[in-house]
C-alpha cells in the first residue's frame, strides 16, 4: 500500500457507497425489506413425518415447495411431540416445525402451501397443519432503545475524537460509524437476505472493531506527525503509512471473523445460514470503511484545513507587504517635507 498509493481513493469509494445506498432504496421500494421472524414476526406451520424420514431431504423438499408459493423459509426444527390420548395411553409424533418470514398468509395461499408441501413429501394434506402467525420477540420500545443507543455511541465517538485529536477526527468517527451501518443494511437489502438479530449484533460488534482500528491509525498518525514535523509530506501519505503500521493485527481479527462466519454455513439451520452470509458482509463492509473511508475522510479534512491555513497565511503576507510599502512611502513623504 505504501508503495502504490499516495492518497486515498475517497471520491471513488464515496461514489460506490452512494450507488449501493441508492440501489438499496429502489430495491426496498419495489420489493420491500426481508426481516427474519425473530425480528419482524412471520408465520409457522408443522408437518407430521414418519420416524424413518430423512429430515434433510424433507427440508429441501419443503424449501422448494415454499419457493413455488413465493415464500421464503426462515428456519426448521425437528421435534418429537408427546400426544396424550383421551383414555389411557399416549404416543409421540415427529414433526418438522417450519417458520417463514411472511406474515398474515391468506387462506388461498395457505391451502396452496399445504397442498404443495404435502405433495413434495408424499404425505396426505392432513399431515400439514394450518399456518399460524408468530409475533416478533422484539418490542417497538426495544427498537427505539436500539436507535437511541446507536445515537449515543455516535455522540460518544465524536466527543472522544474531539478531545483526543481534533474536531475533524470526531467528524470522521461519526461518518465512518454511520457509513458502516448504512452500507451494511443497504447490501443486505440488495442481496435480499433477511435482517435478523444475529446480523444486527454482528454489524454492531464489527463496527466497534472498525472504530478501534481507526483509533490505532489516528494514534500512529499523531506520533508520525510529531516525529516528522516540518518534512515535505502530504497528510494522506502520512496517514497511509500510519495505517500500514496499525493494520497488521486487525487483518488477523478480520480473517478469523470471516472464517467463523463461513463455518456457520455448515450449521443445518436456515436462519443461521442467512445470518452467516450477513456476518460475512459485515466483515467486508467494516474492513472497507476502516481502511479506506475513515482514514480517507480524516486525511481529506486535514488537507482542506492545511490548504485554508496556507491560503490565510499567504493573504496575510500579501497584506503585510502592502502595509509595509504604504508605511515606507509615508516615511519618504514625511522626510521630503
Amino acid at each position: 500500500m505504501k508503495k502504490t498509493m499516495k492518497k486515498f481513493p475517497l471520491l471513488i469509494c464515496l461514489i460506490v457507497s452512494c450507488a449501493i445506498v441508492i440501489a438499496s432504496l429502489f430495491v426496498a421500494g419495489f420489493g420491500g425489506i426481508k426481516i427474519a421472524p425473530s425480528l419482524g414476526g412471520g408465520s409457522q406451520f408443522e408437518v407430521a413425518i414418519h420416524d424413518t424420514t430423512d429430515t434433510k431431504t424433507a427440508v429441501k423438499s419443503i424449501k422448494t415447495a415454499l419457493a413455488e408459493c413465493e415464500l421464503s423459509l426462515d428456519s426448521t426444527t425437528v421435534e418429537d411431540k408427546f400426544i396424550a390420548l383421551d383414555g389411557e395411553g399416549s404416543y409421540t409424533k415427529r414433526v418438522i416445525i417450519i417458520k417463514i418470514a411472511e406474515a398474515d398468509i391468506s387462506d388461498e395461499v395457505e391451502k396452496e402451501v399445504q397442498t404443495k408441501v404435502a405433495w413434495s413429501l408424499g404425505v396426505p394434506v392432513s399431515k400439514v397443519s394450518s399456518v399460524d402467525n408468530i409475533v416478533s420477540s422484539i418490542k417497538s420500545s426495544e427498537i427505539l432503545w436500539l436507535g437511541l443507543g446507536i445515537g449515543i455511541i455516535a455522540i460518544c465517538l465524536f466527543v472522544f475524537g474531539l478531545f483526543r485529536y481534533d474536531v475533524f477526527a470526531g467528524l470522521s468517527f461519526i461518518l465512518s460509524y454511520l457509513h458502516n451501518i448504512i452500507l451494511f443494511l443497504s447490501i443486505v437489502i440488495i442481496t435480499r437476505l433477511p435482517l435478523s438479530l444475529i446480523s444486527i449484533a454482528g454489524i454492531m460488534v464489527l463496527t466497534l472493531v472498525m472504530t478501534s482500528l481507526l483509533v490505532s491509525i489516528y494514534e500512529k498518525n499523531k506520533v508520525e506527525s510529531e516525529m516528522h514535523l516540518g518534512e515535505k509530506e502530504t497528510v494522506s501519505q502520512r496517514m497511509l503509512r500510519s495505517e500500514g503500521y496499525a493494520l497488521k493485527p486487525y487483518i488477523l481479527v478480520g480473517a478469523i471473523s470471516f472464517i467463523v462466519a463461513a463455518l456457520l454455513l455448515l450449521v443445518p439451520v436456515m436462519s443461521i445460514t442467512w445470518a452467516s452470509f450477513s456476518l460475512m458482509i459485515a466483515v467486508v463492509v467494516s474492513a472497507y470503511t476502516g481502511v479506506l473511508i475513515g482514514p480517507g475522510v480524516y486525511a481529506s479534512f486535514l488537507e482542506i484545513k492545511n490548504a485554508y491555513t496556507e491560503a490565510s497565511l499567504s493573504r496575510n503576507d500579501t497584506v503585510n507587504k502592502e502595509i509595509k510599502k504604504k508605511i515606507a512611502k509615508s516615511k519618504k513623504a514625511n522626510e521630503k517635507k
